[in-house]
């Protein structure tokens, strides 16, 4: 919201007295007699800030000012996941949620000093560790796949690298239907491999990303499961012989790459899931040489060359 706008004034009479939401944040807590460390928002001063946590592990509780009414939006973050959030049109609960999330306090004990508070399964996880994170995650990841008829070839991917023993200790996710595994639950956090559904006649794809280079391609889902690496969290090389059709020539140019039957192709389009990718598809290069499966080093990327399907 921008602070000239109309409604601000009139939603935020206390916010512009004080000259904006840090500078309120900080007269209300001194006459709260509350101890609290205002930090910069990401919206500028005079709409959001921070609220600082000295416990170890959480960053500063975010406060947004709404736009379309009085209300105040918070987030908690820890270890690059979301754990609290809410909204409240009282400045005195934020500075509360700040002095509560600072000290260090659970996240039951937050949503029962301050009910205006949210959290969800699977922040709940985090506080029971990892582990907890990544079941929760694949039996929800296992239940949208239920509920998707229209698309059956993801079913049958979420069901094969289910059954796999090493592939159900990584945190999975989907983005534009493409199955990826990461080997940490928090954000910002890398993929270290994923599978994309066969669509329009086209086979299974093992992407070293969602949208990623090709690595390999089979004709079912157990198959492209079973392309993938022993620990595909420790990116070793490593090299298979896949004999389905992922063509072209690593590192060539493109016009080489298209002058050797390189072929890029989508992911499904018009389908769209409630992953964590954006709402556009994208094309991707072969990155495999003469049919061979080719696992990146570890801490190494592909070039990418801009072959274009």
């Amino acid at each position: 919201m921008n602070s000239r706008s109309g409604s601000y004034p009139v939603l935020y009479p206390d916010l512009v007295a004080a000259g904006g939401l840090a500078s309120a944040l900080e007269r209300l807590a001194s006459e709260l007699g509350a101890e609290i460390t205002v930090v910069p928002g990401d919206w500028g001063p005079l709409t959001s800030a921070g609220i600082a946590a000295p416990h170890p592990g959480r960053r500063p509780l975010s406060v947004r000012a709404g736009a379309d009414r009085r209300r105040f939006a918070v987030a908690g973050w820890s270890a690059g996941v979301e754990l609290v959030t809410g909204e409240t049109p009282d400045l005195r609960d934020v500075v509360r949620a700040g002095v509560a999330w600072g000290a260090g306090k659970g996240l039951a004990e937050l949503t029962a000093l301050l009910p205006f508070l949210h959290v969800g399964e699977l922040a709940e996880a985090h506080e029971r560790g990892p582990a907890a994170v990544v079941d929760v995650q694949w039996r929800r990841i296992r239940e949208q796949a239920a509920v998707e008829p229209q698309f059956p070839e993801f079913g049958l991917l979420v069901e094969a690298a289910y059954a796999e023993p090493r592939l159900r200790q990584l945190y999975p996710f989907s983005s534009h239907w493409t199955l990826g595994f990461n080997a940490h639950t928090g954000s910002p956090c890398p993929p270290v491999i994923a599978v994309a559904p066969a669509h329009d006649g086209h086979p299974y794809r093992v992407r070293d990303s969602p949208h990623g280079d090709c690595l390999g391609e089979a004709a079912t889902a157990a198959k492209a499961v079973a392309l993938l690496p022993p620990a595909p969290g420790r990116r070793r090389r490593r090299r298979g012989v896949i004999r389905a059709g992922c063509r072209g020539v690593a590192r060539a140019s493109c016009w080489r790459r298209r002058a050797s039957g390189c072929r890029s192709r989508p992911t499904p389009t018009g389908r769209r899931d409630k992953g964590s990718g954006g709402s556009r598809a994208r094309t991707s290069s072969c990155v495999t040489t003469e049919g061979r499966a080719s696992w990146p080093a570890a801490g190494r990327r592909r070039p990418r060359t801009g072959c274009a399907s």
